[in-house]
């Protein structure tokens, strides 16, 4: 084939294997994807079915780059490009897994969705959020299921108080997704492996469709994710993993870089190949890089090495204190963009915590530089979108009880403060059902008691009634009456109206979408109650642009793809490669990018390595593993930052110098100690 000639002998090597398990150990900048996806394309031009092939990853920027590749270079052929191979993330395969075996219209939950979800559980079980953080039970809870740990199971094996509270939100939280007929990422992974564990007809016919199976940063899967896969390719071994030990950072949510140190056991048979020639970064940098992660003791052992130049030396620079650290860093891309001609957009400043990008955005402003912030306020987490967003998973998911309680009241209403009563009894009117509720404290805050109190609720009548009589029509048992069920049931009707509307139009996704900002005049609502009102009604027609693609399809397969897209968007999703703008995210996000110049800001011990990680040292060779990432993303210029004192989590913090500075070879750096004055920077002394 000759796209293969294109490779060099090892990823060659990589491509030309197809049977049986092949390991990939493909270092920083070595043509990772390159060589994965003319593998999968040869595959493909080999005569092997495009069907059978199932390629993932973990962001959607990685998919569509993959699938891209893999198109180009099958294009290069004498065959048309006929069809394609599944090619997307671990998350969208399982929707469609789970749409397919559950043949259900779930809507998935995204992490705010969820909170909202545990407070309200958390709430009713009078469990103070004071004492236990909402985010960080969330945590808990979503470690459990990615240890594949249910509710049930979790409260059997709960130890202490802590645990036990735990437990019994972990039981309400998951009875409201069932209610609510939704999942949360998490379970999107651990109802696709409880499939496949235990329907063995299922798992056989997936075996049978995904012959040949090809995972990208393998060492990122945590425990969820290498059960899916092992289990898919557990009958005919076409299992290609591809990935780099010493670039696993994401332990906190539950990656365990253990998966592919521990390849060779679970497939013996195995070819492993080693990626290790850098095609991105200065001999200079990659030295460094490679002195860095030397000192891990848990790693493959492998030399990342290149034929580019020595370049110019990383520059050290002290700084008096956060404010002139970040000032240096934006006059620095001035002067790059100026006498190197380097484009904004390939100057990176990254930082160990979010927390950090305040003094950078600050400086970048000051010195009339457009930025652009990854992990920030994404598109699909603005109030606005997120209100539409809840109207639109109404009419797909009339159980939503999360978005109906969102916009009920959006616009103002006049529905009161009692949010989880009115949603339910609206679900049971979106739904067509008069019958009463299950019990009369379904619908009654925790604080009021298992029975409606006219004291408490002087909008609800008793009429006479016992309300735990189940007999009893939705209206008595529930007492409500006058006004706020004439409001609930015109809500309700709006909601049906806007879907019959659409369906009566073109039952196009963007038709729906104006229907909901027409009926339910959200747009005045925007003018009449926020002074930006302007951009975010922008923001509205930005989200036209995005549901035109969608409208295609049938309503209903247009809204089910279109939710699960937005469901599953990651930060990096997000960066625009067409505008010129400074680019500004943390280490974590900065993972499979590359920069001409990256400035890394706070390299001081206790920020970077992250303090926490001062007495546990498998956090802190994390912690180094998070350098070596942060010095392969430069191409030519790596700035390592550190200052005198820092304001930071509002406390004045004087580190000393991270010892990851420590760890590089004083002949590789030039040290710059910037003048401590009170305007700014002067001069630089070298």
């Amino acid at each position: 084939m000759i796209y293969l000639n294109e490779l060099n002998d090892k990823q060659r090597e990589a491509a030309s294997r197809i049977e049986g398990p092949v390991l990939v150990i493909a270092g920083a900048g070595s043509g990772k994807t390159k060589t994965i996806t003319t593998r999968i394309a040869n595959m493909i031009a080999t005569g092997i079915d495009s069907q059978s092939i199932l390629a993932v990853t973990f962001t959607n920027k990685a998919a569509k780059e993959m699938k891209e590749r893999i198109h180009k270079t099958l294009s290069q052929g004498k065959n048309p490009v006929n069809s394609m191979p599944f090619v997307g993330t671990f998350h969208s395969f399982c929707v469609r897994f789970l749409r397919e075996e559950l043949k259900s219209n779930f809507v998935i939950y995204d992490s705010d969705d969820q909170l909202s979800l545990i407070k309200g559980a958390m709430k009713e079980l009078e469990i103070d959020d004071k004492q236990f953080k909402p985010s960080s039970v969330q945590a808990a809870i979503s470690s459990a299921k990615n240890e594949m740990l249910s509710a049930e199971k979790f409260s059997q094996k709960a130890e202490g108080y802590f645990q036990e509270t735990i437990a019994k939100v972990f039981k309400k939280y998951e009875d409201e997704l069932e209610k609510a007929n939704s999942l949360d990422f998490d379970d999107l992974l651990s109802k696709t492996v409880t499939l496949l564990e235990t329907k063995p007809e299922i798992l056989e016919k997936y075996q049978e469709r995904y012959k040949y199976i090809t995972v990208d940063e393998y060492q990122d899967t945590n425990f969820a994710q290498y059960k899916i896969i092992n289990m898919l390719a557990r009958k005919y071994r076409n299992l290609c993993v591809v990935g780099d030990d010493q670039q696993s950072i994401y332990s906190f949510r539950g990656a365990d870089f253990r998966n592919i140190l521990n390849f060779e056991k679970d497939y013996p048979e195995a070819k492993i190949v080693l990626l290790e020639e850098n095609y991105r970064s200065t001999k200079t940098i990659l030295n460094a890089a490679n002195k860095v992660i030397s000192k891990n003791t848990v790693k493959r052992d492998k030399n990342l090495w290149t034929q580019n130049a020595d370049g110019c030396l990383i520059n050290a620079v002290l700084s008096s204190n956060e404010r002139q650290e970040a000032d240096f860093a934006a006059t620095e891309i001035k002067r790059l963009a100026r006498e190197e001609r380097t484009k904004l957009s390939q100057c990176c400043i990254m930082y160990r915590t979010n927390a950090q990008s305040r003094a950078a955005e600050e400086a970048l402003i000051k010195n009339q530089l457009p930025y652009q912030l990854i992990g920030g306020l994404r598109f699909y987490e603005r109030k606005e979108i997120k209100d539409i967003l809840a109207y639109v998973r109404m009419v797909f998911n009339p159980k939503d009880q999360i978005s109906i309680q969102r916009v009920l009241n959006v616009p103002t209403r006049g529905m009161g403060k009692y949010e989880k009563i009115y949603g339910q009894i609206v679900a049971r009117l979106l739904s067509g059902k008069t019958e009463p509720l299950e019990t009369a404290g379904d619908v009654v805050p925790l604080e009021t008691g298992p029975h409606i109190n006219n004291s408490l609720f002087p909008h609800f009548a008793i009429d006479g009634h016992d309300t735990k009589n189940n007999d009893l029509k939705l209206k008595e048992s529930l007492g409500v009456r006058g006004k706020k069920l004439e409001l609930l049931k015109k809500f309700a009707d709006l909601i049906n109206e806007i879907k019959s509307a659409t369906t009566a139009e073109s039952g196009s996704l963007t038709h729906l979408i104006k229907n909901i900002v027409s009926k339910t005049n959200y747009e005045q609502h925007l003018v009449a109650d926020y002074q930006d009102a302007e951009n975010r009604i922008e923001n509205i027609k930005e989200l036209f642009s995005v549901t035109s693609t969608y409208d295609h399809l049938p309503l209903e397969e247009g809204l089910k793809s279109f939710l699960e897209n937005t469901a599953l968007v990651s930060d990096t999703d997000n960066i625009d490669e067409y505008s010129d703008k400074v680019q500004v995210m943390t280490v974590h996000a900065s993972k499979g990018l590359e920069f001409d110049a990256v400035f890394v800001l706070a390299m001081e011990e206790g920020v970077f390595p992250h303090s926490r990680s001062s007495l546990n040292p498998a956090e802190l060779e994390e912690e180094r593993r998070l350098c070596y990432v942060a010095i392969t993303r430069a191409r030519k210029h790596l700035y390592l930052m550190f200052a005198m004192r820092r304001r930071l989590f509002g406390a004045v913090l004087a580190n000393s110098p991270s010892r990851f500075l420590f760890d590089i070879p004083q002949e590789l750096v030039s040290y710059r100690q910037l003048n401590d004055i009170s305007d700014g920077l002067l001069e630089i002394e070298y």
